[in-house]
């Protein structure tokens, strides 16, 4: 400890949480290290098109610094072209209202204008060094991009229109050495403190943001010799709620959960360690479940924003948590019991081959006794559930299991409503994949232009190293789901996600292949440890069978369908959804917050299982279809 202190002291080494002050220092006049003189290198030229230039008119007094107000909440509403020109020549204009070291005006101007108005279209603007007229940039506003790279679920808070400003530091550095750096961000705060007083001056609402991905918005913008520094959108500001603030509370409802103690999250994008180009971030979560066992749960969450990928790790963290934890309501035999209650084999009906290959799992009987849960039938009655149903082995020792319950069909969330849908939701995705494995149906294959632009790339970059990554459009009469595989000789052989949604299947597309590149993130550089179809009883067991090749070669069929444009879904209400489905519900609710925890269950849909031979064939849906002879030999897919 001695020796490091002693390098702190000499300025070799630095702590990593204080290496500002090692950037101030080498800032300090006199320089420690002296300016090379040098010709200013010149940006080079872009291709522009759309030149629009601005009214010359004179400038207006800048609004007074007591009005402004940061704005978490703008109206959809264009901001117009005459104004926008206003501010961009109050901010940085021909008549240089700001001061700057050696005149040499390093800052630069991007314009993302989201919603245009009849002169200012949708797209990305530069803004002259005179602030007189505008260029278009020539790139294409790809939400799912900006979001990532702005890390912004909401588009910073739904402003129409955001400025980058940008600093090219040569333009400082080659006259005053590091110091340069220094004067160059004192310049891009006067830029927008003007601009945030003149878009105050026109009754227009302002944000700053700081919290972008630097290098991923420079590439999105093309910034080339340019490093963005600030963000600030502007707009109309709304009267209404904030844009994504289901997000904001959620997170903070599951941040304050204590109920499984403490979560530990780690939230990651960028590059990976083995050059992993990602455009997305992911969240792992683990606790201790037991601790006298020290057993763990761990969950992960992809998604395009940090706050998303989070919410969906801690989510499916208290998911798993919840299912583990029985609750009893009720302990009788069915015979005895004064209110309806639930069968279990209308939703997990095990043939009686099953009952006897598999571990524990016996046959209901009216006249043994069980635990039962209370819950809500598809009416709004009062219903008893087998816990059976709700929770992992919440049966006690002496005592076989009626089912093997998961947690595929429990959502958490801030409104009881959504959390609701979210639970049907992945009902109707597991119950597309089980059929197509009972089945041993190809699905069709998603054509490119049902995909986005950003599932095409994607798919484009792992082809490139190797991996053939294909969208299938799974069978369902209730929602559009998207099936993402990917094989490939290295390991793992082969991986998939899987996502549903209601109303488009690009989106369903592109939530599945973010689930399939968020367990690719994980895995890659690994090595299989499980290439035998023996005590099999969890998704990772799935997960690390098929990840060896000459096992993912057994399911190559599942990309043997027709290429097909998928078809449109007649949009169900959620009652009628629910009553079509004959839909129960447990509130599996934590009392210490905001979260609603909702399992469901429906009759009408194949849930998933997990084990060799403990596919529910003997279900309505599929016991005319079964066709799959390596059910009973070798493990489904889906992990």
């Amino acid at each position: 400890m001695t020796l490091l202190n002693t390098l702190r002291e000499l300025t070799i080494v630095a702590d990593a949480g204080e290496l500002y002050l090692s950037f101030h220092e080498l800032t300090k006049n006199p320089m420690l290290y002296q300016a090379t003189p040098r010709r200013c290198a010149q940006q080079p030229s872009v291709s522009l098109q759309g030149v629009i230039a601005s009214p010359d008119e004179e400038l207006a007094p800048l609004g007074s610094s007591r009005s402004r107000r940061s704005c978490r909440s703008f109206a959809n509403a264009p901001v117009d072209a005459l104004s926008l020109f206003r501010i961009l020549r109050d901010s940085y204009g021909r008549d240089h209202q700001v001061p700057s070291a050696g005149a040499l005006y390093p800052i630069g101007i991007e314009v993302i204008v989201l919603v245009g108005d009849g002169t200012l279209q949708r797209g990305v603007y530069r803004c002259s060094d005179d602030g007189t007229y505008l260029r278009s940039r020539n790139i294409d506003i790809e939400r799912t991009a900006f979001e990532h790279a702005l890390d912004s679920d909401d588009l910073v808070f739904g402003a129409p229109v955001m400025f980058v400003l940008s600093a090219d530091f040569s333009k400082t550095t080659w006259k005053y050495g590091n110091r340069g750096y220094r004067y160059a961000l004192l310049e891009a705060g006067h830029v927008a403190q003007n601009l945030l007083l003149s878009a105050t001056s026109m009754k227009l609402a302002t944000i700053e943001y700081g919290g972008f991905l630097d290098d991923a918005l420079s590439r999105l913008l093309k910034l080339e010799t340019c490093e963005p520094l600030l963000v600030v959108g502007l707009g109309h500001e709304s009267s209404g709620d904030p844009p994504c603030e289901d997000v904001s509370q959620t997170l903070a409802s599951l941040r304050s959960t204590a109920v499984f103690g403490q979560l530990r999250v780690s939230t990651r994008t960028g590059l990976a360690e083995d050059g992993l180009a990602s455009d997305f971030f992911i969240s792992t979560a683990n606790t201790v479940r037991d601790a006298e066992s020290g057993r763990t749960i761990q969950s992960s969450g992809v998604a395009r924003t940090s706050r998303l990928s989070e919410v969906k790790a801690r989510s499916e963290a208290l998911e798993r948590y919840l299912c583990e934890k029985p609750r009893v309501d009720v302990r009788a035999c069915p015979r005895d019991l004064d209110l309806p209650f639930l069968p279990p084999d209308t939703i997990m009906p095990y043939s009686a081959e099953q009952r006897d290959r598999l571990q524990r799992i016996s046959a209901f009987r009216m006249n043994d006794e069980y635990d039962w849960i209370y819950g809500q039938d598809p009416d709004g009655g009062v219903v008893l559930v087998p816990c059976d149903l709700v929770f992992y082995g919440c049966s006690d020792g002496e005592r076989d299991h009626l089912a093997n319950a998961s947690s595929s069909g429990v959502a958490v969330h801030t409104s009881r409503s959504a959390a609701l849908r979210i639970a049907v939701l992945e009902l109707i995705e597991r119950d597309a994949i089980m059929r197509a494995w009972i089945g041993k149906q190809s699905p069709p294959i998603a054509h490119d232009s049902a995909l986005s632009a950003r599932s095409r790339r994607r798919i484009n970059y792992w082809k490139h190293l190797g991996r053939r990554v294909y969208i299938l459009s799974l069978v369902s009469e209730w929602a559009h789901v998207a099936l993402a595989v990917a094989f490939c000789p290295d390991y793992p052989s082969f991986v998939c996600g899987a996502a549903a949604d209601f109303e488009s299947f690009e989106e369903a597309a592109d939530r599945a292949l973010l689930e399939l590149e968020g367990i690719l993130y994980l895995n890659l550089g690994g090595a299989s440890r499980s290439d035998r179809a023996t005590r099999m009883a969890s998704p990772m067991d799935h997960f690390q069978f098929y990840s060896e090749g000459s096992n993912a070669a057994m399911i190559e069929w599942l990309i043997e369908g027709p290429v097909e444009v998928p078809t449109a879904k007649r949009r169900e209400s959620s009652a009628s959804l629910r009553d079509k489905l004959r839909v129960a519900t447990v509130d599996l609710s934590p009392s210490s917050n905001r979260i609603f925890a909702i399992r469901a269950l429906s009759p009408e849909l194949v849930p998933v299982t997990f084990g060799v031979g403990a596919e529910l064939y003997s279900h309505k849906r599929v016991a005319r279809v079964r066709a799959n002879s390596m059910i009973g030999r070798y493990p489904h897919f889906f992990s």
